[in-house]
């Protein structure tokens, strides 16, 4: 299991590719290979030469310096010297590194911008800072990230490659080709392969049902990864396609994501922020203003205010629990009801707002708008 380093952004296969003709020096456990401004340094034991060249030895670390700095170093290999030698003299460089990481190997990328190749063996990569590209080659490989799944963007590309960006910090934007899993750094992971392959955006009232919920609670809808997550994913025992749902009615679909979100999820603070001073009827009137884009009134108005008993019994049987008391789980109770009627009816800005991302999803799952403020596009 080879680890590779890269200190300054290189391209793999384009650095290791000398200019000029090289000279050498040997020992039993060196061979410093040098060419122009490039210095290619194999470690290892048993070195051996022979008239014909090399006749045996063992290779575990290969160092390369560009302008007397470090740019790549390989420790932990286990190759032929021979082997290594009479590629690296063919300037066969991709066939050095394939055969240098032929196992389960683990890649750590600069901070500036790197072109990685980690060919076969289910590898791990960590691209670090910088606007990278990797291929993972063959095997199950894995990118490691150092954020959480909200702090990313994921979208493929015409090519099947993965593009990540990042939404904060140093990790920029990176292009990833054959590389299969994701993890976060809570340890979750998610498949990438997925993101191609996967039809959960086909069920249009799941998404608008997390649309539209997330919308109202975080002030944005989720990146792909999350809608899958959510909808219809192998890893979430309790997605909206799995028997968990099935008691569930369209309305207490909207209720539950309401619940979840607005009393310990990504949409708490802000829900007591804006409705916890808040009486009933002034939460039902201000959220039915922004989900509809009209204010409440007449019979509608009637509508809602005579339905609060009704609420508290919903809020008692299904919301109120420890940290969540029966005024709060009633008004979170009436906002997913009122989110079931406009989508169910189509009308009211919410509906539009979110049918627009759910035909922009449809053709393959993709959109500018996944992971954005509906309200925030123009």
């Amino acid at each position: 299991m080879a680890t590779v380093r890269a200190y300054q952004g290189i391209s793999l296969l384009d650095s290791f590719d000398f200019n000029g003709t090289p000279s050498f020096t040997i020992s039993s456990t060196k061979v410093v290979v040098t060419a122009g401004n490039t210095q290619v340094t194999i470690t290892g034991s048993d070195f051996e030469f022979g008239t014909s060249g090399v006749t045996g030895g063992t290779v575990s670390g290969i160092e390369l310096k560009t302008d007397g700095e470090v740019a790549v170093e390989v420790l932990d290999l286990n190759m032929s010297l021979k082997s290594a030698a009479g590629l690296l003299i063919a300037g066969d460089i991709e066939g050095l590194l394939s055969k240098a990481f032929e196992g389960d190997d683990s890649f750590f990328g600069s901070n500036a911008a790197d072109i990685l190749f980690s060919f076969a063996g289910n590898d791990t990569l960590h691209l670090g800072g910088g606007d990278d590209v990797a291929d993972g080659g063959s095997g199950i490989d894995t990118m490691v990230l150092d954020g959480l799944l909200s702090d990313y963007e994921f979208t493929t590309t015409e090519s099947g490659a993965v593009k990540i960006v990042a939404l904060d910090g140093p990790e920029g934007t990176d292009l990833v080709s054959n590389v299969e899993i994701v993890r976060f750094a809570d340890d979750s992971e998610f498949d990438l392969t997925l993101l191609a392959a996967d039809a959960w955006y086909k069920h249009d009232t799941d998404v608008e049902l997390v649309a539209s919920t997330y919308q109202f609670f975080t002030g944005s809808v989720p990146i792909a990864l999350g809608f899958e997550y959510l909808i219809d994913s192998d890893q979430n025992p309790n997605d909206l396609n799995d028997p968990y749902y099935d008691q569930f009615n369209r309305e207490n679909r909207y209720i539950n994501f309401a619940s979840n979100l607005g009393t310990d999820g990504a949409g708490a603070d802000e829900f007591e922020a804006t409705y916890g001073a808040l009486s009933f009827e002034q939460t039902v009137k201000a959220a039915y203003l922004e989900i509809m884009g009209k204010a409440l009134s007449g019979a509608a108005l009637d509508f809602f205010l005579n339905a609060e008993t009704f609420y508290q019994q919903v809020a008692e049987e299904r919301v109120v629990r420890p940290g969540v008391d029966l005024d709060e789980a009633t008004k979170i109770v009436a906002i997913g009801s009122i989110l079931n009627e406009s989508l169910k009816a189509g009308t009211g800005a919410y509906a539009e707002a979110v049918h627009v991302l759910v035909d922009d999803v449809a053709p393959d799952g993709q959109s500018d708008l996944l992971g954005q403020d509906l309200f925030a596009i123009a």
